[in-house]
């Protein structure tokens, strides 16, 4: 539906943002948007299920394993600020 649509292009207008802010901020930046969109996966699986149903949950657990991972290198120092 047209409200869905728009719904969901501003929350990827959102990521976009994000995404683009952790050029000039830092990566801390990106790791909480990836945090942020395995969240919004999992609430998109619990409101309705899009074909195939498996690719929100997919998306939301590499999402926060990702972001998860991003964090641990960016506290060890792996990852440069």
């Amino acid at each position: 539906s047209p409200s869905q649509i728009t719904v969901h292009f501003a929350i990827a207008a959102l990521f976009c943002a994000m995404a683009a802010a952790g050029f000039r901020k830092g990566a801390i930046v990106v790791i909480m948007a990836l945090a942020l969109h395995g969240l919004f996966d999992l609430a998109v699986h619990l409101t309705h299920h899009p074909a195939p149903s498996w690719w929100p949950l997919f998306c939301a657990s590499f999402d926060i394993v990702a972001a998860g991972v991003l964090f641990l290198f960016l506290s060890r120092g792996i990852l440069s600020k």
